[in-house]
């Protein structure tokens, strides 16, 4: 029997197994909740790291077999968990937050299974449902069949939600193409990250660097995090840097080391009208890619393909982010498909000038005046805003003065919770008495 403090909301984040940015995302709303007026409690897959985080800083978790895709017999055990789950928390006020598609599917059918004439909790009051859409509805690498059956249960189910979170405008508006949802049910809350935690100094990207092979001094280091799955298109990342490389003259003579060293014998400052070969003649760029997946094998492949293999370095998963942050000199994604993801905020906050696509979602988090926006899809595109900014050491620095400004102001974790729970006190003023589950 859970212990329930009736005299607060309770709260209940629904997760799948997830990587990235969804996991971080709750861990915040986790961690700066009003724990005054709300008690949170966390549903997700046994064993998951995410569980044992919540174990650790003394958050209540559940256990429920939520996996990825489409799972029938684990799925029904998971909406059956759910539901069972959530009982002990329909005494009182509750709401049921499940972030991604999968969790909103399993909160929902757990919701039409105890509604049904063989539901045992009829005389118990329904908590709210929250669905947040973390990214992309329908994504690219999916089969025909599987966005069929995606939009055909958003169409359906979306009747069973009393409201929807968006990351963005653009997979709002996304979300309703696919699913139909009035406009007036999704709000729009960007995803937020804790600023202070990326106020790393520069010994620390140093003693990376140190650490990784690469030169604190003489080596540009251009950086992504990111999951190596197909959507985050770190092929064309490598393809950009390729092509940098190429563009720039392999090795440098005496004579023109000392035309770019100061008078303590250091790389001095490059003229952004200086030639880019000559730029890089000292300066030698590298590639530092944070993070691990199922691609890794076939990256690594591609990059010694592309003859680039000995300039890049593959650190696998990191815990100490805002340290290999501090290590890098610009940062890049080439993503056709995220929505806001965390690892560019998390970039800016840490105050690097950030190169990424000019899609619909990227436009609404990196504005002119604090990063650079390119074709999407074009690696060459890629590469020439990476050379510019990199030739431009003033240039770089003020990107990211002004990358961690804006995120600061408007991109804080504590800042999503704060509106996340407005939301919350919302619903809850809007229902005058709680219906029944």
């Amino acid at each position: 029997m859970l212990d329930i403090d009736t005299s607060k909301t309770a709260v209940i984040h629904v997760v799948r197994t997830a990587e990235g940015g969804m996991k971080e995302h709750v861990r915040y709303l986790l961690r700066y909740a009003d724990k005054n007026e709300f008690n949170e409690t966390l549903i997700t897959y046994p064993d998951e790291e995410l569980t044992r985080w919540a174990r650790s800083n003394q958050i209540r978790y559940l256990e429920a077999p939520i996996l990825d895709g489409l799972r029938p017999l684990m799925d029904a055990k998971a909406i059956l968990a759910v539901r069972r789950h959530v009982i002990g928390f329909c005494k009182g006020r509750a709401i049921l937050h499940a972030h991604g598609a999968k969790a909103a599917l399993i909160a929902r059918l757990a919701r039409i299974v105890n509604s049904s004439p063989l539901g045992t909790l009829r005389s118990h009051h329904k908590p709210i449902i929250v669905y947040t859409i973390h990214g992309q509805p329908l994504r690219s690498h999916l089969t025909p069949s599987v966005r069929a059956a995606i939009t055909f249960a958003e169409r359906v189910l979306w009747r069973h939600c009393d409201a929807f979170i968006a990351v963005s405008e653009h997979i709002k508006a996304k979300f309703i193409q696919v699913s139909g949802v009035p406009d007036e049910k999704v709000v729009v809350i960007p995803n937020g990250v804790d600023i202070g935690r990326f106020e790393v100094r520069a010994e620390e990207g140093v003693a990376f660097r140190l650490e990784s092979g690469l030169d604190p001094l003489a080596d540009k280091v251009i950086g992504s995090v990111s999951r190596f799955v197909p959507e985050k298109r770190l092929d064309l990342v490598l393809e950009a840097f390729a092509h940098l490389r190429r563009s720039l003259e392999p090795t440098s003579t005496r004579s023109d080391a000392k035309a770019h060293l100061d008078a303590r014998g250091t790389p001095a400052a490059t003229p952004a009208s200086t030639p880019l070969t000559r730029s890089y003649a000292i300066r030698r760029p590298k590639l530092l890619l944070v993070g691990d997946g199922p691609l890794r094998k076939s990256l690594e492949k591609l990059a010694e393909t592309l003859g680039v293999r000995q300039d890049v370095v593959f650190t696998g998963t990191r815990s100490d982010v805002p340290r290999t942050l501090a290590a890098m000199d610009v940062f890049v994604l080439a993503s056709t498909e995220d929505g806001a993801p965390l690892a560019l905020i998390e970039a800016m906050a840490a105050g690097k000038a950030v190169v990424v696509p000019n899609t619909a979602s990227f436009a609404e988090v990196v504005k002119p005046p604090h990063g650079f926006l390119v074709r999407p899809q074009d690696p060459k595109a890629l590469a020439s805003a990476l050379a510019r900014i990199l030739n431009d050491d003033s240039m770089r620095e003020r990107l990211g003065k002004r990358a961690r400004a804006y995120a600061a102001e408007h991109l804080s974790a504590l800042q999503m919770t704060k509106k996340t729970e407005e939301l919350y006190r919302e619903l809850l003023a809007r229902r005058s008495s709680l219906r029944r589950w």
